[in-house]
């Protein structure tokens, strides 16, 4: 005689087999971070973490927390006013780095995660990229840079990348931002920035 199997049966197999993929999904996608910055709690843009402006390029802008800003995590964001447009006109005229000194290591992957938010929709997006905090420059994960368009409500961006090479020991910038293209009167908010290894 061959039995039926019962609807209930059917059932546990099947809740059985979604916990499993559920477990799969969750472990592929397990992060740990390795460094954050929160700028409800921070006071400052603290070194090794920096701004950098191109005066050679007539950018101006003012960088500093704002504690008065509510935001996703509470109250306090960093700032920046474009006082005066680059005359370039280059993303890299007004950067904002933020600095890992361990490095990364080959092949691993990496996701770095921000809330931002501007005082208008923008038609130009900032530039997020992972280079190395010295000469040469060069790009440190595949892909190297994304883009995200900031709005007037707060917006969280993720962006995944996979160390290019070996970058053990040498101090990289995770991310870095560039917002030299924008015309002022600009003003963006970062409130957090969160940087993990990807499992």
């Amino acid at each position: 005689m061959v039995r039926e199997r019962t609807p209930a049966a059917h059932i546990g197999r099947a809740c059985c087999a979604a916990a499993v993929i559920v477990a799969l999904n969750a472990s592929a996608n397990a992060q740990t971070k390795i460094a954050e910055w929160d700028f409800s709690a921070l006071t400052e843009l603290a070194a090794p973490s920096r701004s950098y402006l191109n005066d050679k390029s007539g950018v101006k802008a003012n960088i500093a927390v704002d504690r008065e800003i509510s935001t996703p995590d509470g109250k306090g964001a960093l700032r920046i006013d474009v006082v005066a447009a680059s005359q370039n006109e280059e993303g890299g005229d007004i950067q904002l780095i933020f600095v890992n000194e361990k490095g990364l290591q080959a092949k691993k992957k990496y996701r770095v995660i921000l809330t931002m938010k501007a005082n208008q929709t923008m038609m130009m997006p900032v530039k997020i990229v992972t280079i190395l905090d010295g000469s040469p420059w060069s790009g440190v994960g595949n892909p190297d840079f994304q883009y995200a368009t900031p709005t007037r409500e707060w917006k969280t961006v993720k962006y995944t990348f996979t160390a290019n090479a070996d970058h053990s020991g040498k101090a990289v910038r995770v991310p870095c931002i560039f917002m030299g293209e924008y015309d002022a009167g600009t003003t963006l908010w970062i409130s957090r920035i969160q940087f993990f290894e990807v499992q």
